[in-house]
């Protein structure tokens, strides 16, 4: 299997939009190149609902077998609260 690259947001038109200029952009790339191309999954991702942890790690059984080897978090919250006072369903989706 070759490259793998999850892209993960809360909001789902976010993740789609960025899912496309990554693919567009690598499949242009790779084009010309021996190496197979990489496999994209967009993953809708909001950290303050609670059965996302279970999401994601169906995602990576499901798309690549459970197995993950690099796991970038780059999680953020821009409002400033305690957590435990943060809403947990709210999305920037329409």
């Amino acid at each position: 299997m070759g490259i793998i690259v999850v892209l993960g947001d809360e909001s789902r038109l976010t993740v789609m939009d960025a899912v496309k200029i990554l693919w567009q952009t690598i499949s242009t790339l790779y084009e010309t190149s021996p190496h197979a191309e990489p496999k994209i999954v967009g993953l809708p991702a909001n950290l303050l609902d609670h059965d996302t942890p279970e999401k994601m790690v169906e995602t990576v059984e499901r798309e690549f077998g459970g197995k993950l080897h690099i796991l970038f978090d780059n999680a953020a919250y821009d409002e400033m609260r305690p957590i435990g006072k943060l809403m947990p369903n709210t999305s920037i989706d329409p």
